[in-house]
């Protein structure tokens, strides 16, 4: 199931690209894009709106996404639980995470 241009598993990204005629993005079946639980569908499609408004430091570091964006994503797609703008705040730190 394709949610807000989000892949939620592996059988959704090979019939994207048998649709496109393209090659899969992974080597050897090893895909290195998280599989998207249903119950964050929602959640990564308010991130996918709002997904341009990091914050970032002088550094050029990633060290956060601005709370009005994530707002005003849910509000476009009627989201009211307050728990995305954690769950969304919690992806962009994973992503961006400096090892």
């Amino acid at each position: 199931m394709r949610v807000a241009g989000t892949l939620a598993n592996c059988s959704d990204c090979e019939e994207l690209h048998a649709q496109m005629k393209k090659p899969l993005p992974c080597e050897d079946g090893k895909c290195e894009k998280p599989v998207i639980s249903e119950e964050n569908y929602e959640t990564m499609a308010v991130y996918n709106l709002c997904q341009s408004q990091l914050l970032v430091s002088g550094m050029g570091d990633v060290i956060g996404i601005r709370i009005e964006a994530i707002k005003t994503a849910m509000e476009m797609i009627g989201n009211d639980d307050l728990d995305c703008i954690e769950k969304v705040n919690a992806f962009v730190g994973e992503l961006y995470r400096k090892e």
